[in-house]
């Protein structure tokens, strides 16, 4: 009973940020702001859509399933952090800071390198590890991700309290409580 709910509950969320998705698509305006927010989106669909797929894999045995689940995992986890570095990306933006889109790959590169440490996961068991074959469990480098998401919250919540040149900064509290808010998705 856990499972439908849990999958209806994604699959509804998915159908919402379609609604938002094609809202942003609809809008002539196509700032850089809108557009990374419409790739955060995207992001949480595809997330959304990898964690449908795993409730359906996880534990059911037909020929493929294990390479399945372990792709499910790996690229569900490394989105996580990726998605961080993305919404990162729209918050600097959505506060004014200029960020050249040739610069991106700098802010990304965490989330890039978590990614490619998950897949590589897959066969070393550095990050998760499928111990039945069926439900993931912790790997001996798993704290690194807690530690790795805990810097890069910190990092980008420092980030609201100074400027490039050290000044304080005061920004209206709904914007930047706006933009805070989702500091804690992963």
């Amino acid at each position: 009973m856990g499972t439908a709910i849990h999958i209806e509950l994604d699959a509804l969320c998915l159908l919402i940020l379609c609604v938002v998705v094609w809202q942003s698509v609809r809008n002539v305006n196509q700032q850089m702001k809108i557009i990374r927010f419409r790739n955060v989106v995207y992001g949480i669909m595809i997330a959304l859509a990898l964690d449908i797929v795993w409730m359906l894999v996880d534990g059911v045995q037909f020929p493929g399933a294990i390479a399945i689940n372990y792709i499910v995992n790996a690229v569900f986890l490394g989105l996580g952090v990726l998605l961080g570095c993305m919404w990162y990306l729209y918050v600097l933006d959505a506060l004014g800071y200029y960020v050249q889109r040739k610069n991106d790959w700098i802010v990304l590169l965490p989330g890039l390198v978590f990614m490619a440490l998950n897949i590589i996961s897959i066969w070393t068991g550095w990050i998760f590890s499928l111990p039945g074959k069926t439900s993931m469990s912790a790997a001996p480098c798993s704290g690194c991700r807690r530690s790795a998401l805990s810097a890069c919250c910190l990092y980008r919540f420092s980030i609201f309290f100074t400027a490039p040149s050290g000044r304080s900064i005061k920004w209206p509290k709904q914007r930047s409580g706006n933009c805070l808010a989702f500091i804690s998705f992963r």
